[in-house]
């Protein structure tokens, strides 16, 4: 069966680049079958490995960690910081000290007792939420294009319409694995909460069940609206764009 192979590209994700969750993706397969293959060959059975939907959620959920770790923590919390000082003015709160712009973020944290490690906060959750958001993209990515393939077509290309809905269920499953820690991350980067942990357990004293449900999916309209159809268009084209200069019929 034929799976569309990613190879690296920028998908916009709450303002992160996803060019290094896909890159990391890539090798991590490349490198489960290049172990696996030879295995094979010594029992007799001389056939590429084929990875299994586990692996594919293994290799996305290292992805996302990567990506989340290296360069998605520190430009969330500096966004995450502006939109929480925004919010406050909106409120009538006064500000003794606004910043006025990502570089007056970066420079007030540097400069401040947490040093450069503070533009890492919430590196933990954010790790947490990629990770297992990205493994689930690539498994309803892979799992979709399967539900297409006929009996005896295996080893074909992905037609344009199991591509778009394979893009689509990819990005439903990233904002329904994902969300909740999205909003437990957003709580921490903007000092409503000291840790997740604090911030869930705070909320469940003084809110209840159903209120903090209802917190930690908050903006769910939006993030499905936005997340499913760019998710679909994304892969789409980058898979148009990847068989048209590999001279593939799209």
């Amino acid at each position: 069966m034929h799976i569309l192979k990613m190879r690296p590209f920028t998908l916009s994700n709450n303002g992160s680049l996803f060019v290094v969750a896909v890159t990391v993706n890539n090798y991590c397969q490349k490198a489960l079958m290049d172990w696996n293959t030879p295995g094979g060959n010594r029992t007799g059975t001389f056939k590429p490995y084929s990875l299994t939907m586990r692996d594919r959620f293994v290799c996305g959920f290292v992805g996302g960690a990567v990506n989340a770790a290296l360069f998605v923590t520190p430009v969330e919390y500096v966004r995450n910081q502006l939109i929480g000082q925004h919010s406050r003015r909106a409120a009538g709160k006064h500000i003794a000290n606004p910043y006025h712009g990502p570089m007056d973020v970066i420079r007030g944290t540097i400069r401040s007792p947490a040093g450069v490690l503070g533009l890492w906060r919430g590196v933990s959750v954010t790790m947490a939420r990629d990770s297992l958001g990205c493994g689930c993209f690539f498994y309803a990515m892979a799992w979709s294009q399967q539900q297409f393939v006929d009996e005896g077509q295996e080893g074909r290309p992905p037609t344009i319409m199991s591509t778009v809905v394979s893009g689509a269920m990819a990005g439903l499953a990233y904002w329904l694995a994902s969300l909740p820690l999205d909003s437990v991350k957003t709580w921490v980067q903007t000092d409503i909460a000291e840790s997740a942990i604090q911030g869930v357990t705070t909320s469940l004293r003084e809110q209840g069940l159903m209120k903090t449900f209802h917190r930690l999916f908050a903006g769910f309209q939006v993030a499905y609206a936005r997340g499913i159809p760019s998710a679909a268009i994304t892969v789409t084209s980058y898979s148009m764009c990847y068989r048209t200069l590999q001279g593939v019929d799209p």
